[in-house]
């Protein structure tokens, strides 16, 4: 992330991981939207040992994202 502080991103930054609409998905679907989350992450220079914080609702998304961030 950016030396000398915390960098903020909007909720797009990370990319559409699952859809937005509360849905069931399959553990393929679940690991397929964490790869994507991670890669998002990655883009935006998230890095093993950076410290992230998520604000959502308890969700299919922010269980990706969540999951996604402790990817290498």
């Amino acid at each position: 992330m950016t030396p000398g502080g915390p960098s903020a991103v909007g909720p797009d930054a990370v990319g559409n991981a699952v859809p937005a609409a509360a849905q069931l998905i399959t553990a393929a679907e679940s690991e397929q939207a964490q790869r994507r989350a991670a890669a998002g992450l990655a883009r935006l220079g998230l890095r093993s040992g950076d410290r992230i914080a998520i604000v959502a609702r308890s969700s299919s998304a922010y269980l990706a994202v969540a999951l996604g961030s402790l990817r290498r």
